[in-house]
């Protein structure tokens, strides 16, 4: 479990139908072709792998999942601590 690291950029539009914003810094990303992926827990506040998501949630924390969001990877390139973390999604 790592703490969610958080950028925000000066104006961001906002997403339209087919995206979402980036887990870190809010930048819409298109869902409809976007393959990469971390599980946002507690909140908000971390970024943990499927089997701590799976171990947080059987001791009581399911009301702070948040699954899984979007990561770009200009992101993961900034943060590399995020590398362990980001699950590939595949068609």
């Amino acid at each position: 479990m790592i703490e969610r690291p958080r950028t925000k950029l000066p104006h961001v539009r906002r997403p339209n139908d087919d995206e979402t914003p980036c887990a870190v810094c809010d930048k819409p990303i298109n869902i409809t072709k976007h393959k990469l992926f971390v599980w946002v827990h507690e909140g908000g506040a971390s970024i943990v792998t499927e089997a701590e998501g799976k171990k947080l949630n059987e001791t009581g924390h399911r009301g702070s999942d948040l699954g899984l969001h979007p990561v770009g990877r200009d992101c993961i390139r900034r943060y590399p601590e995020l590398e362990p973390y980001v699950v590939g999604v595949k068609d």
